[in-house]
């Protein structure tokens, strides 16, 4: 079943996310496995505790009973809530988490994330604990590390990171058929200055396995969209511009040094890694167009026309007219050139962008393969 998967997006279940994958072609859905990071849901009348089974209720609806996919807890405070935290208190061998994920197996083709804890804390008893619980009720496993949320800020060396990484490794070949896994190698947000360390980093994770072929199916994730587009890079002005797309290259990069040949394509979809929940009103109206190896935009503020105008530039702009794309975003941008946008917030053109950055990959070609010689 897992075997056939090349591409493994980390999508937030954000309404702005979701709904971009749910708009996306049946048979794209169907080459993708995505690794859902569980956000607290929308707060509304009917849903004061802002809870997590609402999000559930979505996936069963954009996803179906019949395509697996990966399920995690968001690490971000903004999109957080006391439920989600709880999925990771370690009491009892994670009790909440393997709970809450059984008490779906009946009705979604769901592949669990095992949480991990520092080797200082001493609790792997617990982390044993959950490993084998959730081996005795589903066939696969999953296990995302992020390397580079201590070594950026210092805390920790890449020595400390192997040492680490094996540690983890070690505990789930312990309690459960390493073949059956899903690891997920998180590089989170990449750009230019960052590329080489962080193309070592993961290249001296991958060293402790012993062959170029790892026990387990291996992706590698990373996201280069910016949390700002205007100056991020020479091209980048304010009304139009073009953001590089470095996910590709890196993975390339990853497989070509590191002489895997089993490592799967994965990405952000074009997000950025941290989202915030939207507020305030000084943004201004952006429309993306993602290419092969770039996205172009354009932005208009509202009393500048806003998206219509920002459609209206997208519809004439070479690039736009010569990689077409035909897919649910497309049409988008379309339907915003004639006067007619289907949304007027960040929200909804985050939603545009991923439907037509997951749709493109899987344009012939678009979608990188590890293949090393």
């Amino acid at each position: 079943m897992i075997e056939k998967y090349q591409y493994i997006p980390i999508i937030k279940t954000t309404d702005a996310e979701l709904r971009g994958y749910e708009e996306l072609d049946g048979s794209v859905k169907d080459g993708v496995l995505p690794l859902f990071e569980l956000t607290k849901s929308r707060k509304s009348k009917y849903n004061v505790e802002a809870t997590v089974h609402k999000r559930i209720d979505s996936l069963k609806d954009i996803v179906g009973d019949h395509r697996p996919f990966i399920l995690d807890i968001t690490s971000h405070e903004d999109l957080a809530n006391d439920e989600i935290y709880e999925f990771g208190d370690e009491i009892n061998g994670f009790d909440n988490w393997c709970s809450f994920v059984e008490s779906f197996r009946a009705d979604l083709k769901l592949i669990p994330v095992i949480h991990m804890l520092p080797p200082e804390e001493h609790l792997d008893h617990e982390i044993k604990s959950q490993i084998e619980r959730l081996a005795a009720n589903f066939e696969y496993l999953a296990f995302r590390y992020t390397p580079f949320d201590f070594v950026d800020d210092g805390y920790m060396t890449t020595k400390d990171l192997v040492n680490e990484f094996t540690h983890y490794i070690e505990l789930i070949k312990g309690s459960f058929d390493i073949e059956k896994l899903i690891l997920v190698i998180d590089g989170q947000y990449i750009e230019k200055s960052l590329f080489n360390s962080k193309v070592s980093v993961i290249k001296e994770l991958l060293s402790i396995f012993e062959s170029n072929r790892q026990p387990c199916r291996t992706s590698i994730t990373t996201s280069s969209f910016p949390s700002y587009v205007k100056g991020h890079e020479d091209d980048c002005y304010d009304d139009y511009g073009t953001l590089t797309i470095l996910e590709k290259r890196f993975f390339r990069t990853i497989c070509n040094e590191a002489k895997m040949n089993s490592i799967i394509y994965g990405d952000y979809a074009s997000i950025h890694p941290v989202r915030k929940i939207q507020g305030g009103g000084n943004w201004v109206p952006r429309i993306d167009f993602p290419l092969s190896e770039s996205i172009i935009y354009k932005r208009f503020r509202r009393d500048d026309g806003g998206y219509v105008r920002c459609g209206e530039k997208m519809a004439v702009e070479t690039k736009f007219l010569s990689n077409p794309n035909p897919c649910w975003g497309e049409e988008q941008i379309k339907l915003a050139s004639k006067g007619k946008p289907q949304g007027k917030s960040p929200s909804f053109w985050i939603s545009v962008r991923l439907n037509l950055f997951i749709s493109r990959l899987f344009l012939d070609g678009e979608l990188p393969i590890c293949h090393v010689k």
